[in-house]
């Protein structure tokens, strides 16, 4: 896994980021764990195939790719449309952002339109960095698979990253391994503070809960299904968020707008015969534009939402 030294680099501080809150409290809120989270329960179905980069360093393509196929349906979305124009040279990986970047400007294409395999079923890295494929026509045909919005999850905490896993359908973000081979296992173990020859990945996480051993999150790797037939999955415990999240870097979520309807309810006032629409907003910035296009101005201290005095009451969904 040498080759994985340069793979997901990790991005540099950009202040133009949208980033991904908490709303209504100053704080991301405690998850409920026992619960817990699963995109392929709640979609009804396994996330398959199991994605192979062999001894590419398309891991940011492979990860979003796994993201876009969830967000629109569980259609397979081919790895080599988002690698091949966002990797920094023919023998480098990519910045994370730029991967979040590239689906919401550009969007993706099917693996079936354009496979991440060459002909004879090798993902290797000079065909996966090709882009001679992009061109006027293609770039017609990648609007399908265009995102709405991107966001850049600032909480590192294990409550943050489940958060954003729930409210995202998921998150592709960026892990720090070693060659200690518990890489080729279901449970993954975290390099020490003196580690050295350290490697960069980017993943797809889907799954958060708690069992025997505690918190977990789990994402699903792009290494085949190599670890004990969990169809690529791998379950990071709470010491790989330890250390203010070290060991975990870059994470972003993709917003569709046409799966909005999937979080937009139809609510009815228990006191009244009044009925209206829920439309949850993800952002300070998208709950501010709500209320602007309502014509309600928001309460405001040091330059951001008074959370204290905006919130007139709460609900729970079923």
């Amino acid at each position: 896994m040498d080759n994985l030294k340069y793979a997901a680099i990790p991005d540099e501080k950009d202040e133009r980021d949208y980033c991904f809150e908490a709303l209504g409290t100053s704080q991301i809120t405690q998850q409920d764990w026992e619960k817990g989270y699963d995109i392929e329960k709640e979609m009804g179905q396994k996330l398959l195939p199991v994605k192979n980069q062999g001894f590419s360093l398309s891991c940011v393509g492979q990860a979003f790719a796994y993201y876009v196929q969830v967000l629109n349906k569980y259609r397979e979305v081919s790895a080599k449309s988002i690698y091949s124009l966002i990797a920094l040279g023919e023998d480098r990986g990519a910045y994370l952002r730029d991967g979040a970047k590239s689906v919401n400007n550009l969007g993706a294409l099917w693996e079936d339109f354009l496979s991440s395999y060459n002909d004879q079923g090798v993902p290797t890295q000079q065909y996966l960095y090709d882009d001679s494929w992009f061109n006027e026509d293609t770039k017609r045909l990648m609007k399908e698979l265009k995102s709405s919005e991107y966001y850049t999850v600032t909480n590192k905490t294990m409550d943050g990253y489940a958060k954003a896993i729930r409210d995202g359908k998921g998150m592709v973000a960026g892990v720090v391994g070693v060659n200690n081979g518990t890489w080729n296992s279901f449970e993954p173990t975290p390099p020490g503070l003196t580690s050295s020859n350290r490697w960069y990945h980017a993943l797809y996480f889907g799954r958060f809960g708690v069992d025997e051993k505690g918190k977990y999150i789990d994402c699903i790797n792009s290494w085949g299904d190599r670890n004990d037939g969990h169809r690529g999955w791998q379950r990071l415990r709470e010491d790989y968020f330890a250390y203010d999240g070290a060991w975990v870097f870059n994470p972003w979520i993709l917003i569709y707008n046409k799966n909005m309807n999937e979080t937009t309810k139809i609510l009815k006032d228990k006191n009244s015969s009044a009925v209206g629409v829920w439309l949850p907003a993800i952002s300070e910035d998208v709950l501010k534009s709500y209320a602007l296009n309502m014509g309600r101005e928001l309460p405001m201290k040091d330059g951001n939402v008074d959370w204290e005095n905006a919130i007139e009451g709460e609900f729970e969904l079923k």
